[in-house]
Formats: C-alpha cells, structure tokens, sequence
C-alpha cells in the first residue's frame, strides 16, 4: 500500500477520535481540506464513502466500536440490537417518571446504524457469554 495514502487514512480515522464523537463529515471533509491533502486516490476514496453516507454520522461507542448512524446521533445515544433481529438501533434515552409494564428504560428510536463487528451476530455470542445483559424497554 502507498505509505502517504496510508497516512492520509490514518488522519482520516484519527479525526473521528480527536473530536466530538458523533463527528459529522462535513467537519471531517473540512479538516481533509485544510489538511491540502493532495493525492487523487484518497480523494477519491473519501468522495466515496461521503456518498454512502450522506446525512449520516461517525461514531465510537464508549466500548470502542465504530460506526455509522443517523444524521441525528448525539453524544449519549446508545447502541441496541433487538432481540430477534440483526440490525443495530440508535436509542435515545426519554425521560419519564412511570414503569410501563414493568420496563422502567423507555428509549425513543433515532435510527438504524451500522456497528463494525455488530452487523453478523458476533455481539449475540457476547451476550450469550454472559458479558452483555439484556433488558426490558420501551420505545416511545
């Protein structure tokens, strides 16, 4: 692999950790620029992944994986699978001061998301281990 375009990813993905987590790719296109990155194939790359991605957001989770999510992805949204199902979903904590049928965790759904090594059910065989819990929400 050329050594540059290498180091220009690295930028690339250090940008996502320096900053707010939920990093917008408006704010990471600005900092490439600013950057005078030069060579086409990184260019290109990036122009790339922005049209996949458009209106949404970067993110790390506190336990450290990264992802893509929607536009709307705030600092202290969670990252949920649903049991029976394979998709990762953004939840938003809704505060309220009622159990609703014994789920006391009430969640507003901000979107579905895309988790490295979330996507193919390895996070179910970490709940299966015992190193993850589940509980009851509910979404409002």
């Amino acid at each position: 692999m050329d050594t540059e375009f290498e180091t220009k990813c690295n930028f690339f993905c250090s940008l996502t950790r320096q900053h707010d987590p939920a990093l917008s790719f408006d704010e990471i296109w600005r900092e490439i620029h600013t950057a005078k990155f030069s060579t086409d194939s990184f260019i290109r790359m990036f122009n790339t992944v922005l049209a996949f991605c458009h209106r949404r957001r970067l993110f790390i989770t506190e336990e450290g994986y990264m992802g893509l999510g929607p536009e709307a992805l705030e600092v202290g949204d969670r990252v949920a699978i649903l049991l029976g199902g394979e998709t990762p979903f953004v939840l938003r904590t809704a505060f309220q001061d009622y159990e609703y049928h014994g789920a006391s965790s009430q969640y507003q759904l901000v979107g579905e998301c895309y988790v490295r090594d979330m996507m193919s059910g390895e996070i179910i065989e970490v709940w299966k281990s015992g190193q993850l819990v589940s509980e009851d929400i509910v979404l409002v």
